[in-house]
């Protein structure tokens, strides 16, 4: 979702996916705002849903692991992203029956919140992500930074044909998951009209907004 606030605090979020789509396991990343709107919360499709959660520290290593049991479908746990407090610190998501997750972002009182896709369904995610750079109603372009998710020790992700991890972005292992997180920022890529992001490897990526009074996810 893309959206400016005014001095209000304002929210916005994806719309709420179906059923069929959602899945069992899934990566929430803290971004760089601040602690009350960087929360994950997990919503229960089904009674006695079982949840194990994972927070990794930034540079990728295994902190805590919490159990959570949701009684009956539709009740919900919500939790600090990452460590708290340290940005591109993360959780891994488990649960034993469908659930869906939604993962907040903010910058001062502008907040985003977005629908986390799944990261064990069938389709998950894509070799090729495109879209363009972020820019107020000026035109002028606005700061923001990303993060790549994906299940390969080796596999380069390009940015605009350029190795992501020559132009800053670091790899980490999430503990040992066989899971990987690479982040970037704007000025690391040279800050695009376009930003094409590709891989041989399936990726998950997000691209956050934030700073210059908006935030966009």
């Amino acid at each position: 979702s893309r959206f400016q606030a005014d001095t209000l605090p304002r929210w916005a979020s994806n719309q709420i996916p179906p059923i069929s789509v959602l899945g069992t396991d899934y990566f929430a990343v803290r971004t760089q705002g601040t602690a009350l709107p960087e929360q994950t919360t997990v919503v229960a499709t089904a009674n006695n849903t079982v949840l194990t959660i994972s927070s990794y520290l930034a540079s990728g290593v295994l902190s805590t692991t919490n159990t959570i049991t949701l009684a009956s479908a539709g009740d919900f746990y919500t939790f600090a992203n990452g460590d708290g407090t340290t940005a591109f610190s993360s959780n891994r998501i488990t649960a034993t029956k469908k659930v869906a997750v939604y993962s907040g972002s903010a910058q001062s009182c502008e907040v985003d919140v977005c629908t986390l896709a799944p990261i064990n369904s069938a389709c998950n995610g894509s070799s090729f992500i495109e879209t363009s750079q972020f820019v107020r109603y000026d035109n002028s372009v606005l700061p923001y930074f990303g993060y790549v998710i994906l299940q390969s020790a080796t596999a380069i992700v390009n940015v605009n044909g350029n190795n992501l991890e020559t132009l800053g972005g670091v790899r980490r292992q999430l503990g040992t998951t066989g899971w990987y997180l690479i982040n970037f920022t704007d000025t690391q890529i040279s800050s695009p009209d376009i930003i094409s992001i590709s891989s041989s490897a399936k990726l998950t990526v997000a691209i956050v907004q934030q700073d210059g009074g908006f935030s966009m996810a």
